[in-house]
């Protein structure tokens, strides 16, 4: 027999002793598994936000002179979403990668935000430029003897663009067109 009546307080001791450093043990793993945990998390956190961060400038360095930034805003999901699923799955607990997705909406929020801003912009660039290209034919057609028709149009053009907000606050668009209207028509 392992215990005796002599040796059974030694064996307790032994027992006390080994209940306790499994506990510590379990404490250690604990303490590592939180720490490894959170260093999942804020790196997953520092490396998605580099990755919005580098997915914004990729769109803010386009021109747009293609078209092609009316599918800015699905582009920019698409690459975000993936980008965040990459992040995420570098987080072993269930618990924490949820609430690390959840936590990153409210940001790929605010960067389709920025993105539409700077889509409305470039947008608003073309049609400028669209804008005063026409009007520089339509003062030409002007001085050439069609002034009620360039008038008319130019108005209706004016008209749309402020609806769509394609001008500038100051509205300097239409101002410009008759200053150079008359000088042409003084020539």
């Amino acid at each position: 027999p392992i215990a005796t009546v002599r040796n059974a307080g030694a064996v307790g001791a032994a027992v006390a002793d080994l209940g306790t450093g499994i506990g510590a043990a379990a404490r250690v793993a604990e303490d590592y598994r939180i720490k490894k945990d959170r260093t999942e998390v804020v790196t997953a956190n520092s490396k998605f936000g580099v990755d919005r961060y580098k997915l914004l400038k990729e769109f803010e360095d386009r021109d747009g002179a293609d078209g092609s930034y009316n599918d800015w805003g699905e582009e920019y999901q698409t690459k975000v979403d993936k980008l965040l699923h990459e992040r995420s799955s570098n987080i072993s607990n269930p618990r924490l990668k949820t609430e690390f997705e959840e936590s990153q909406q409210l940001k790929i929020v605010e960067g389709a935000g920025r993105l539409h801003d700077y889509v409305k912009t470039v947008e608003k660039d073309f049609k400028l430029e669209e804008l005063n290209i026409q009007l520089d034919e339509w003062r030409e057609a002007a001085i050439d003897e069609q002034g009620e028709e360039a008038i008319i149009a130019i108005e209706e053009m004016v008209e749309l663009y402020e609806q769509n907000g394609w001008l500038p606050e100051n509205n300097q668009v239409a101002e410009t067109f008759r200053q150079s209207a008359v000088k042409g028509w003084i020539k």
